[in-house]
């Protein structure tokens, strides 16, 4: 678990997404289970450090399982536990309200269509989702 010692509901959340990378990483693990190296690609420019650093802190954090396939082929997964698969309906709440206030935060070019899911373009993902727009100070 989180070693944060604020006891707000809300900064023990914000402090989860705040982290560069932890919302994209939470988004990609939304459609389900993916090794390391399919994160990797459709987070580029993502550095392999940074991944697997952020990985750690969320499996720290109870929201990101990993598990170590046997077999011929093994491999490494990373898969949402309940807890993180809850954080679903939290950003789709930041992206509401991303697409609600683009113009006030300055942000008129957003993305119409885009989701917490993966129909977001990969590739500068974080000037077009709605979900990265909405800018979340660090309670660290």
């Amino acid at each position: 678990m989180s070693t944060n010692q604020s006891k707000c509901p809300i900064d023990i959340t914000v402090g989860i997404l705040s982290h560069k990378w932890a919302s994209q990483i939470i988004r990609e693990l939304f459609s389900g289970p993916k090794r390391p190296s399919q994160l990797y690609r459709s987070l580029k420019p993502i550095s392999s450090k940074t991944l697997t650093q952020r990985l750690k802190m969320l499996q720290d954090q109870g929201i990101v399982d990993k598990v170590d396939k046997e077999g011929p082929a093994r491999h490494t997964q990373y898969s949402l536990t309940a807890m993180g698969r809850e954080l679903e309906s939290v950003l789709e709440v930041l992206v509401a309200y991303g697409k609600k206030w683009k113009s006030a935060l300055g942000c008129e070019e957003l993305d119409e269509t885009a989701r917490i899911c993966n129909s977001c373009p990969t590739e500068g993902h974080e000037d077009r989702c709605p979900a990265i727009a909405v800018s979340l100070a660090s309670h660290s």
